[in-house]
């Protein structure tokens, strides 16, 4: 008996949206039986939305998240839109019974984080992209906070100069 694959819907239609559609097609290009298939996509932008499901060949786009959710029934969407936005899409995606991924900051304020907290039910899931919490520079960080030599930390800002 073969697991049927994850269902994932792509709200957002951009760059990072690109990769995250590409980092899903590559895995199922290389599996078989698929892992996960790409069922939908949404974007407010429908000649940008239009263009993105020609590029992966996916078959549902819509403008709306309600009439995606309803009519794709995700089971897991990757929330690939502006940081403000974040929050209310997972909030609607949750008790639509959708698992979540989104890029960071998953939201605006910690209120925002409890209720997204609040809605997850285990499943469905909520999880954010962090992709450097790994790194070198984390890494190093670690090490200088657990020795004391940073004394005791009282704030912390933390700049990405890079695009």
């Amino acid at each position: 008996m073969t697991a049927e694959p994850v269902r994932i819907a792509i709200v957002g239609a951009g760059n990072i949206a690109r990769s995250h559609a590409r980092a899903i097609t590559s895995q199922a290009e290389a599996a078989a039986p698929a892992p996960a298939t790409i069922v939908a996509a949404m974007d407010v932008d429908q000649s940008q939305l239009g263009t993105f499901c020609a590029e992966f060949h996916i078959p549902g786009g819509y403008g709306d998240l309600g009439t995606l959710l309803s009519q794709a029934r995700p089971d897991l969407v990757h929330i690939c839109t502006p940081p403000s936005t974040h929050q209310p899409i997972a909030l609607d995606c949750l008790r639509g019974g959708a698992s979540v991924l989104t890029e960071k900051p998953p939201t605006i304020s910690l209120r925002e984080f409890d209720e997204l907290a609040a809605a997850e039910r285990r499943p469905p899931w909520f999880a954010t992209v962090f992709q450097h919490r790994f790194g070198a520079g984390q890494r190093r960080l670690k090490q200088l906070a657990a020795s004391g030599a940073l004394g005791r930390p009282l704030i912390a800002v933390c700049h990405t100069t890079w695009f």
